[in-house]
């Protein structure tokens, strides 16, 4: 097999929940995913597929026709907010050239955690990732 041939593909979907107000049948798109997974076990090609469907909804959220099961092969992962110590390290890594602000807000958030990145270079304001690649 050639190089190509063995490449992996993943697919990111995110902010799935906003499928929920669309008009059409969203149940086929998510059959369309769920094909594929089924055409893995004929065509190797569909093995180096990976999806990746990141949202606050739930595998069942997103089903709207119950006679179709698309996510009968999906694994929901629910994610917590961060703790303190858990920030810590990050902040300390990013004082040298900038700054990263990280505040608990948790009036709004029901005592969640909220990590708010900004850093500075200068004058001028950047996101955390053109701050990183500048190092």
């Amino acid at each position: 097999m050639s190089e190509t041939e063995l490449t992996s593909h993943q697919i990111p979907i995110d902010e799935i929940d906003c499928v929920l107000n669309l008009s059409f049948a969203v149940d086929d798109f998510f059959a369309l995913i769920c094909g594929c997974y089924d055409l893995c076990a004929d065509n190797a090609a569909y093995c180096r597929l990976t999806w990746a469907i990141l949202g606050v909804a739930t595998p069942a959220d997103l089903i709207r026709d119950r006679s179709r099961t698309p996510f009968n092969i999906g694994q929901a992962i629910e994610l917590q907010g961060f703790q303190d110590y858990e920030v810590s390290p990050l902040s300390e890594g990013l004082m040298q050239g900038g700054f990263i602000v990280i505040e608990e807000n948790s009036k709004a958030l029901k005592t969640r955690s909220l990590l708010s990145q900004r850093c500075s270079n200068g004058n001028e304001a950047i996101s955390l990732s053109e701050f990183l690649w500048r190092q």
